[in-house]
This record gives C-alpha cells, structure tokens and sequence, in this order.
C-alpha cells in the first residue's frame, strides 16, 4: 500500500479540523460559553506480564475554572497488550470536587479495552471504558475515538477525536466532546499533548450546556 505522505496527512488533519471548528461555531451560535483549563502530567512504567507488554500508569489532574481551582483527580491502573490490535486495562481513581469552603471525595473504578489500527501515516484509536463510580453509585460508559496524522516521523502527531458518556441512572447520553489536538514529542521518554475541548453536558430539563477546555498533558515513559 502506497503511504501517506506527511503533508498530505497534515492537511487531511487541517481540513477536518476547519470543518469541525466551523460546525462547532454554529452549534454555539451567539451564547456566552464559559473557559475552563486542565492541567494533567502522567507517568508510564513499562513491564512484563508473562509474555505480554504491560504498563502501569499514574496521573495526576487539576481543574481551572473563573481563575479557580475547583477538581482534583488521580487516576492509577495497569494495561496490558494483547496483541497488535487490542489493550485492556484496569483503573481506580480518586477524586475531589470543591463544594463551596469544603471538598468532597469520590472513588470509582473501570476496566477498559482500547482497539489500534493504522492505516500508513493514520492511526484510529477506539476506547471502551465501563466506569463504577463507587460513591455515586452510578455506572457510565464512555466510548473515546480518536483518529492521529503522523509527521517529522512521529515527533508531530496532530489528532482529532470525540467521547460520548452514556449515564446508566439517567439511561442517556448526557455528556459530549469534541477535540482537536496536538503530540509533540521531543524525545522518546516525552510527550506534550496540547488540545481543545468542545464540552457539552446535559442538564435537567434536557437543557445541554456547552464549554471551551483547553487541557494539556504531560506525559513520561519509561
């Protein structure tokens, strides 16, 4: 198969993008849609289980919004890699949202399975994750898709992608978002992934209310 050349993929990824920004600008219309920030910097350890690849993982993430700090969250868990195409996993987080002068805890866990594909400088990302959130005693599924356009040999990977979260006590999808990115690795153990967030969530009276996040995400292998 004859491969993408760079460029090209580049400028797949630029038109997706204009066309995605362009949709997500009518959608707003003239409303007022508030900023939020997210800072996120995660560690990866690589090793063995049996014949397998598999890594453990720890992040750590805070929530900015109206120039406060409002959302704690610090994920932990390990994935192994069952073949080319598939990795599966298992994760707890912790979690504190301030309420008021206090902040209140929340605990949940999720096993997830995530499919690899690529199709020469293009790679699609499919992630399903089954969360328990233990406090709330509540279930949600998040389906996370994300298509990748390699350049400067995979030191610049501009991505695109989407996540849909269907809450199980509501029996709805009531959370969406849309992102636009960009990995720059400067070296191998390195990665900074800079994206928008176009978030929406459905409130009562299914009244959906929108976002503009800007998160960026140091990460660290090993």
């Amino acid at each position: 198969m004859k491969k993408l050349l760079p460029f090209k993929a580049i400028f797949l990824f630029l038109l997706i993008s204009l066309f995605m920004l362009t949709s997500l600008s009518s959608l707003s219309g003239a409303q007022s849609i508030p900023w939020e920030y997210y800072s996120k910097y995660k560690i990866v350890v690589p090793f063995s289980c049996g014949n397998l690849a598999a890594k453990l993982s720890f992040k750590v993430e805070a929530r900015f919004r109206d120039n406060a700090h409002y959302y704690n969250k610090i994920p932990v868990g390990i994935s192994v890699k069952v073949n080319n195409h598939w990795e599966v996993g298992l994760f707890y987080a912790l979690k504190n949202k301030k309420n008021k002068s206090h902040w209140d805890n929340y605990h949940l866990i999720w096993p997830e399975a995530t499919f690899h594909a690529s199709l020469s400088s293009i790679a699609i990302d499919d992630r399903q994750r089954f969360e328990l959130h233990l406090t709330d005693r509540d279930q949600r599924y998040r389906n996370f898709l994300r298509i990748k356009f390699s350049a400067l040999n995979g030191k610049l990977i501009p991505w695109i992608g989407n996540e849909a979260r269907y809450f199980f006590k509501r029996k709805q999808i009531a959370m969406n978002e849309v992102f636009i990115g960009l990995i720059f690795k400067p070296y191998t153990p390195l990665s900074l992934n800079v994206f928008y967030d176009y978030r929406t969530v459905k409130k009562q009276a299914n009244r959906w209310e929108s976002a503009n996040v800007i998160q960026t995400q140091v990460t660290y292998s090993f």
